[in-house]
Formats: structure tokens, sequence, C-alpha cells
């Protein structure tokens, strides 16, 4: 399969023609490479299994040749002289997962003990909640809201905050607004879209 990340919108369709049949001219032995017409470089290419979705949308190929050899359990930096090995493991090896957002808050009470309320230093349920871009440009993001208990949830609630943890995962992650796939609490937190809950 052929990934090909334009870096510009064609702003015609006899431009979108000519990007179109250049790509019949990449050499089929090359992985990857730049898309040239004339002097300008229009687009990278990597070519990819479908597993492989990481390889769309990255401007700079480079990139994805890491990606591709650090999911290999190599990394594999452009400068360096060789190939790091470094330990991979999956998820389910190194925790379980736990409650997503509807098993916190939302309308069907059996499922979600908790109703919103806003965040407060001493929160008894702390929560990770709301997707704001601006507060996720680090891998540590602070809880926004406090879980507030439905009535006659208590023990429910408490079953589900035996979940909480300090290691959140994003669920439906899309290329054009999340910074971040993971991220950290200070202390445990319910997750929003989803946490991950460690051993």
């Amino acid at each position: 399969m052929l990934y090909l990340n334009l870096h510009e919108q064609p702003q015609t369709i006899l431009e979108a023609i000519v990007i179109a049949r250049s790509c019949c001219s990449l050499n089929p032995e090359r992985p990857s490479g730049r898309l040239k017409i004339g002097d300008t470089v229009a687009a990278s290419y990597v070519r990819a299994g479908i597993d492989d979705g990481g390889c769309a949308a990255v401007r700079h190929v480079g990139l994805a040749r890491v990606f591709r050899k650090f999911t290999e359990g190599q990394l594999s930096l452009p400068r360096a002289a060789a190939d790091f090995q470094i330990p991979i493991s999956r998820l389910g090896d190194l925790g379980e997962r736990g409650k997503v957002h509807r098993d916190i808050y939302g309308s069907r009470e059996k499922m979600a003990p908790f109703t919103l309320g806003p965040v407060e230093p001493a929160s008894s349920y702390p929560i990770l909640w709301s997707h704001d871009v601006r507060r996720e440009r680090s891998m540590m993001v602070a809880p926004d809201h406090s879980g507030l208990v439905r009535p006659g949830c208590h023990e429910h609630a408490r079953s589900v905050w035996a979940t909480a943890t300090r290691l959140h995962l994003r669920t439906g992650l899309r290329l054009n607004s999340e910074c971040v796939a993971a991220c950290r609490n200070s202390q445990p937190a319910l997750g929003g879209a989803a946490h991950f809950c460690l051993l």
C-alpha cells in the first residue's frame, strides 16, 4: 500500500491530476521518499501495509521510518551509527483495562455512578474528562472535574474508583486534534475517554 501525504492541498483539478499521475512514476523499489513535480516537493510517500496506518498524515518520511522500526523493538535514529534495541511490551502484560467514559458518567445510572462537578483541590473522586487541546501539550494532564456520586450509588462508585490510575490512554484518536495518545496524572484519577489501570 502506498501512503501519499500531500504537503499542500491541490489548488486546481489539473494540479490534482498531475500529482496523481506522478504517483505512477514512483520507483516501486523505494520504500519511502518525496514526490517532486518540477522543483517542488508536492508530497511525501511511504510504502507500508494496511496495519501501518500511522504512516498516514506524516510529512517527514524519516519519522515514518522511525515509527515502523519502533514497532519492531528498534530505535533507528537518522544520524545514529546503529539501531538501539528497546524492550516493548503489550499493555495487557503491564496492567488491565480500566473503565470507559460510559462506566463513569452518563445517562444510565446502573452503569455510571457519577455526575460531574467542578474540579476541587480535595476532590474525593478526581476525573480527567474534558478534551482541551491547549491543556494536552505535555504528558502530565491534571484532572478537570470532580465525580459527584449519584444517590444510592456509593458502593458502585467505590468499585469504579478501585480502577483509578495515573495513566490514561485515548481511544478514538484523531490526527486532527489530539496531541497525546497517553497522559499521566500526579495522583490517581478516573479517565474520561478511557484509562488503563496498572496492576
